[in-house]
């Protein structure tokens, strides 16, 4: 795969309100769908083909304090190669209401089955689900909770995610000193999270002047092999700061918890594990374990990426997955 510096650009901005509210980007279609389950609203962008057209349907599922944007260059990679492509933002996350209920990996397991319920994918035609980091952790528990979507799904890929053990996790810092201060920062940062939630703003106010240029850096660090455009990571960090404080501690507590080894260990589907090179969130060996457990399915190490292997690689993950799709057919 490339080792090309380009990062593609991201894009914000507010998506229509209205429920099936369609619209264009250089004259391909674009859908935004609501669906609300219980109190919580829940967004997801569709490009491509329709359902009827689709020779297949790919779902993007994004990670913890970050959101169906992040998706953005390499969904529309894959919709102009002809499938189509369904971007939900997980509840909390991006444009989707995290309501007053406690959210969990299940909670969000069952609200992504929901999604997915939904988006009628015709019976013949490829179903394949991509989760990247916690994502991928959500789709291991959909695949445990919904025996018919664990039946219906054609192949998985897992983008630089986890089958478990999260506590150990370096959490964006160097291997050494990831290797000794990540369990103390799993231990801590749920604490703390939780308590800024009781005493502070529900969400989290962007930090200015010295202190956005500490947190541009972490990011930078912690997500990307090299250093993205500033504003790639302007964006990345407005994705952060969208999530409430509340989510946060809840997500990371169940994240630190998840175990999807036996979700794995039962699949039935071709499979594509993909990780950076340089991933200091989930490590080489996380994605070797799923490779181990997911039967059938092969492991690509991505040179020159970090976590965001799909910010910083669209075209190659994309193209890894449009194969994946063709073997499908």
């Amino acid at each position: 795969m490339g080792r090309g510096r380009r990062h593609h650009q991201l894009r914000g901005g507010h998506p229509p309100r209205a429920a099936g509210a369609a619209g264009a980007r250089g004259g391909r279609r674009v859908i935004h769908h609501w669906i609300t389950r219980e109190d919580r609203e829940l967004h997801a962008v569709e490009h491509g083909p329709s359902q009827d057209d689709a020779p297949a349907t790919v779902v993007l599922v994004h990670g913890y304090a970050l959101g169906s944007g992040i998706f953005g260059p390499m969904a529309r990679i894959l919709a102009a190669g002809g499938v189509r492509v369904v971007r939900p933002d997980l509840a909390g996350h991006g444009w989707s209401r995290a309501g007053e209920q406690p959210l969990d990996l299940d909670v969000l397991a069952d609200d992504l089955a929901a999604v997915l319920r939904s988006l009628h994918v015709p019976e013949g035609r490829p179903l394949v689900l991509v989760g990247h980091s916690m994502g991928g952790m959500v789709l291991m528990r959909v695949l445990a909770r919904h025996e018919a979507i664990a039946r219906r799904v054609d192949a998985m890929v897992w983008l630089a995610t986890s089958p478990g053990g999260m506590a150990s996790s370096p959490f964006g810092l160097p291997v050494r000193a990831g290797a000794l201060v990540g369990p103390l920062v799993g231990q801590i940062a749920p604490r703390v999270m939780a308590r800024a939630a009781r005493s502070g703003p529900d969400v989290r106010p962007a930090p200015r002047g010295g202190a956005r240029e500490v947190e541009l850096a972490h990011l930078a660090r912690s997500n990307f092999h090299r250093r993205p455009s500033r504003s790639t990571l302007r964006q990345v960090q407005a994705m952060h700061h969208r999530v409430p404080y509340r989510v946060l501690a809840e997500l990371l507590t169940s994240v630190l918890a998840h175990d999807g080894r036996d979700a794995l260990r039962s699949l039935d589907c071709r499979g594509l594990v993909l990780i950076g090179d340089d991933d200091r969130m989930t490590p080489l060996a996380h994605s070797e374990e799923i490779a181990a457990l997911h039967r059938g399915s092969t492991l690509q190490v991505v040179p020159a990426a970090g976590h965001l292997l799909m910010v910083e690689h669209p075209h190659d993950v994309a193209g890894a997955v449009l194969q994946l799709v063709r073997e499908c057919a």
